[in-house]
C-alpha cells in the first residue's frame, strides 16, 4: 500500500483569519460599500487567498447573498467549482 499525502483543498479547514475577512466584507456591504469599491475588492482578495481559492473558482460573494444561495453556472463543466465556492460560504456563515 502507497503512502500518499492528501491534497489539502480549499475551504476544507476555515481559518479564524478567514472568518474575520468574511465578517469584514459583509460589514462593508452592510455599510453600502459596492463590491467594486477599492476597499471590498482589498478584503475580498485577501479572502481568496486565505481560503486558496483558484482564481477560475467563483467569489463566496457570487454564489449567493447571506440568506439565500445564488442560482448555480449553466455550464456543467463550472458547477463543481461552484458547489464548492457554496459549501465555504455556508462555513463561513456558520462560524459568524
Amino acid at each position: 500500500m502507497r503512502k500518499r499525502t492528501p491534497i489539502d483543498e480549499p475551504g476544507r479547514t476555515i481559518s479564524q483569519r478567514a472568518v474575520m475577512l468574511f465578517k469584514a466584507c459583509c460589514k462593508l456591504l452592510s455599510q453600502g460599500y459596492s463590491e467594486d469599491s477599492d476597499e471590498f475588492r482589498d478584503l475580498s482578495l485577501e479572502l481568496r487567498r486565505e481560503l486558496g481559492l483558484k482564481p477560475w473558482h467563483p467569489d463566496v460573494f457570487d454564489v449567493g447573498d447571506i440568506t439565500e444561495d445564488g442560482v448555480p453556472p449553466d455550464d456543467p463543466s463550472h458547477l463543481n467549482g461552484w458547489l464548492m465556492v457554496r459549501n465555504i460560504r455556508r462555513k463561513l456563515i456558520l462560524e459568524t
